[in-house]
């Protein structure tokens, strides 16, 4: 499976300029809808989250981008600019996740952690210009994040973390975390992350037969999910 995703990607994207977005408009009615998430939550505060936690214990640049540490009731609740703007666009799917990709795959198909290493550190990059990141900050960052460690399963881990924190916003991210178990996650409530979704009320208005007896926020685990 590494091995066809590596046969994929290789005829996917080729920079950031293929990135798949949807736009918005600049009206309240044709807003992004991470706009108007951030201005009709004022109980929420980015720079409490994990992420915002772990961007500000790293010394990552993309902290000031993904949220907005000054944020008031009337600008917002701490999303940045570049996803919290009225027509900022929403990714699908991005070149640096591509790269992401690229780096887990060829991990587990050939354990080379030297090619991995190098789609690792050009995820990074990819990501970080997205951002309009300045190239200064983003050669600092690599210096001090960029080196793989020896194994495959912990160099696996940290092209997760990494990834994780590339994909803000994106549910995406949830799925990576369940697949990989990296990054360490800490649950807000209870004893446990949950591991999948529960079904609708219109599947056991409908569909009632076909949905499974017991279905809980931890279990049963998607069958990707080892």
């Amino acid at each position: 499976m590494a091995n066809s995703a590596l046969a994929e990607l290789a005829q996917s994207f080729t920079s950031n300029a293929d990135n798949a977005t949807y736009i918005f408009g600049n009206t309240e009615t044709s807003s992004n809808p991470w706009y108007q998430f951030n201005q009709q939550r004022a109980d929420i505060a980015f720079d409490g989250s994990t992420l915002g936690m772990q961007l500000l214990a790293g010394k990552d640049p993309r902290l000031p981008v993904y949220i907005d540490t000054g944020y008031n009731d009337v600008n917002g609740v701490g999303m940045g600019d570049y996803y919290g703007d009225i027509d900022s666009p929403v990714e699908l799917i991005a070149y640096d996740e591509l790269l992401f990709m690229k780096a887990e795959a060829t991990l587990i198909a050939t354990g080379n952690i030297a090619t991995a290493q190098g789609f690792y550190q050009a995820g990074i990059r990819a990501n970080m210009e997205k951002l309009n990141i300045p190239s200064a900050d983003i050669n600092t960052y690599i210096a001090a994040n960029g080196t793989l460690p020896g194994t495959v399963a912990a160099a696996i881990a940290k092209v997760s973390t990494e990834e994780f924190k590339a994909l803000y916003l994106n549910p995406e991210a949830w799925v990576l975390w369940r697949r990989n178990n990296s990054p360490a996650l800490t649950p807000a409530a209870g004893t446990a992350v949950p591991r999948r979704l529960l079904y609708p009320q219109t599947e056991y208005s409908y569909n009632g037969a076909n949905v499974p007896a017991s279905v809980t926020l931890l279990a049963p685990r998607i069958f990707w999910d080892k």
